[in-house]
């Protein structure tokens, strides 16, 4: 019988990618004899068959439905009564962009002239990179809206909004491992008009986008007027009565 110490085969340090929720496969292939014993480690721990891992016949190291805690060094020892050999896998676990939604709106309704921020909550790993769209087209930095980032959460923040900046902002997140979106249509609103009614010494008005519902009698000889205030214009109305 030829007695040969341990060897394991490929480079000493590998390194390993795995995506969040799969199933990962750490290779040991050891040679020796007499046969080696077997053992795993992770960052200098211990490794057991347990729910997180699985060792199998052939020394292979799974590794159960990876998480980010599985981040780490994994080192296979093969040891013989004629020497030892190490081999070291460092596992980087990548998360996919997800956008968290807080709340269900999916529309924002703001009166022209109006404040408005939009909120994007990413998380990753690595660190997704975010951007803003509108109607498909990245955001250029002249754009009236502020973009800026505190933690995970990415904003754009309007003092004061216009017309044009109505449409489809959509929130894209990516690293190496996927892509999120999330879309939020914004609607800006003429501004408000203001509608008063006068008849004799009674009195109605309305600052809404809405219609003034009023019933009021008819008197012949008698004047109803309607005052129309919008964007600083007036205008008075005079119906038949």
């Amino acid at each position: 019988m030829c007695l040969v110490p341990p060897a394991i085969q490929g480079p000493a340090f590998r390194t390993l990618e795995a995506v969040v929720n799969q199933t990962v496969k750490v290779y040991c292939t050891v040679e020796g004899m007499p046969p080696p014993n077997i053992t795993w480690s992770f960052n200098g721990q211990q490794i057991e068959n347990s729910g997180d891992y699985d060792i199998s016949r052939n020394d292979t190291l799974h590794i159960k439905s990876i998480q980010a805690h599985h981040d780490g060094s994994y080192n296979c020892l093969a040891v013989n009564k004629y020497g030892r050999a190490e081999a070291e896998t460092y596992v980087k676990v990548v998360e996919p962009p997800s956008i968290l939604q807080r709340g269900a709106d999916e529309e924002k309704q703001v009166v022209e002239g109006g404040g408005l921020e939009l909120e994007c909550f990413v998380r990753g790993s690595p660190t997704p990179k975010v951007e803003w769209r509108k109607n498909g087209e990245p955001i250029e930095a002249n754009h009236p809206g502020r973009q800026f980032s505190s933690g995970q959460s990415h904003y754009i923040r309007w003092m004061k909004i216009n017309i044009d900046d109505a449409g489809k902002y959509t929130c894209v997140a990516i690293n190496q491992a996927g892509e999120a979106r999330r879309n939020i249509q914004v609607v800006v609103l003429g501004e408000l008009w203001q509608l008063s009614v006068s008849f004799q010494n009674r009195n109605f008005s309305s600052s809404n986008t809405g219609r003034l519902n009023q019933d009021f009698p008819r008197h012949r000889g008698r004047q109803t007027s309607l005052n129309l205030y919008s964007q600083g214009a007036s205008t008075t109305q005079t119906p038949m009565v």
